[in-house]
């Protein structure tokens, strides 16, 4: 009220995400073999953390939980390639961030 824009405001969210993986593992093509032979569904959860020793910013580390692929390579080969690896995409039902970088001088912050 008493502004002439629509304001905009969040709704909700989804969990989704993207990695690509080193092929040098069989736990994913397992997990499909297991739902393919069985139909029970894997969820399984994802740590990530970014850390540069050379900055100051520190490490971030942020948990996905209850991550479920979207499908997934069964065989790959790449006779030119130097190492293979695979692009999958996911999707989670949570997310935590036990570490947070730390502010940069010169970054606002809200504290």
């Amino acid at each position: 009220m008493g502004k002439t824009g629509k304001g905009n405001k969040a709704t909700g969210w989804k969990g989704t995400g993207s990695a690509t993986f080193h092929y040098n593992t069989s736990v994913f093509r397992q997990l499909m073999l297991d739902y393919k032979n069985s139909g029970e569904d894997v969820y399984f959860d994802i740590q990530i953390s970014n850390e540069d020793p050379t900055s100051g910013a520190g490490r971030q580390t942020v948990i996905l939980i209850d991550c479920n692929t979207d499908g997934g390579i069964l065989a790959k080969f790449d006779a030119d390639g130097e190492y293979l690896d695979e692009d999958m995409d996911f999707t989670f039902e949570d997310f935590k961030m036990p570490e947070s970088f730390t502010d940069l001088e010169g970054f606002l912050t809200n504290a």
